[in-house]
């Protein structure tokens, strides 16, 4: 639940083809019943010589951050 309404959370790594580039992502769907949509909200980390664990609680505390406005 993000803002009191119904979310959906991913997470995982990410891989670009073709290339050495990698990293983890999350992201949540977050359903908006009143307008009948989903607002997604995805972050993506990129750090090759850092360790990612403190960027992704960083960016998942970003994300739920959310409001929705009336």
């Amino acid at each position: 639940m993000l803002d009191n309404k119904r979310a959906y959370q991913t997470k995982g790594t990410w891989d670009l083809k073709g290339d050495f580039m990698s990293g983890s992502f999350i992201n949540y769907a977050i359903l908006d019943r009143k307008k009948k949509t989903f607002l997604v909200i995805e972050g993506f980390c990129y750090a090759p010589s850092t360790d990612k664990r403190d960027l992704m609680f960083e960016l998942e505390s970003i994300i739920k951050s959310v409001k929705f406005l009336k």
